[in-house]
């Protein structure tokens, strides 16, 4: 059996980029940025609130069902994938005594399943010199009131871990990112302010001092995807400072 080689072998072929959670918050700055690049990028998510710009190809749609997902990996060149990012996620609160079973049920199919099923489709049609991030959480070490958004998210540091040695001999690298407490659609409901006040707010949690941009954690992303050439299976914190993980 042959593997190839982890380089860093960019080449002059277009670079396609798919983008999970791309409606909005971290995904959304994350698709921008790559077709700043020069991406290609496919960005998936239930519903987008604006028009995509250029370069960027919206399709709407739940990654937790296989069929439609399937239909759309089916539209994708075969070796023409070199970025899979795995932002989307829902984050219900409460203790397991306060989160009901299908509120369970649903975080876990959103970040842990849809993360499988988006990576297992389209794992065929990534080259070699690939990579796969997968956006995580502090929560994952254990958070109050967050009992089920932080399994799941420990799951997905597991899952992680777990890609990058499979899929090693393939040359594809995954690592996982946990960012600082961000100014996104998910914090505007928890924290009842809008996005652009948020990061106004001070946060103890990160580097700056100050509740990041999603646009800020955009660009430690996609450090992670261009310059960390021979890096896999890490834990990548995002502005985010050790006190808590």
């Amino acid at each position: 059996m042959t593997s190839s080689r982890l380089t860093f072998d960019p080449d002059s072929r277009e670079r396609t980029a798919v983008v999970t959670g791309a409606g909005g918050g971290i995904g959304a700055a994350v698709a921008q940025r790559l077709s700043g690049l020069g991406y290609s990028v496919l960005s998936i998510d239930l519903r987008f609130p604006h028009a995509s710009s250029a370069g960027v190809r919206q399709v709407e749609l739940d990654i937790t069902e296989e069929a439609p997902l399937l239909e759309l990996v089916d539209s994708v060149l075969s070796d023409s994938v070199h970025v899979i990012v795995n932002a989307a996620a829902v984050r219900p609160t409460g203790s397991i005594l306060q989160v009901d079973p299908r509120e369970w049920e649903r975080c876990f199919e959103v970040n842990v399943t849809g993360t499988y099923l988006v990576s297992r489709l389209f794992l065929p049609k990534l080259r070699p010199n690939s990579t796969i991030v997968n956006v995580c959480s502090a929560a994952a070490y254990g958070r109050h009131e967050l009992a089920a958004y932080a399994a799941s998210k420990a799951a997905v540091l597991s899952l992680t871990k777990c890609m990058a040695l499979d899929h090693a001999p393939q040359a594809i690298r995954v690592n996982a990112v946990i960012p600082g407490t961000t100014a996104t659609p998910m914090l505007e409901q928890m924290w009842g302010h809008r996005v652009a006040d948020l990061t106004m707010r001070e946060s103890p949690r990160t580097v700056t001092g100050l509740v990041l941009s999603a646009d800020e954690v955009a660009r430690g992303i996609i450090d992670v995807i261009e310059n960390f050439a021979l890096t896999s299976g890490a834990i990548v914190p995002i502005g985010l400072l050790p006190y808590e993980w």
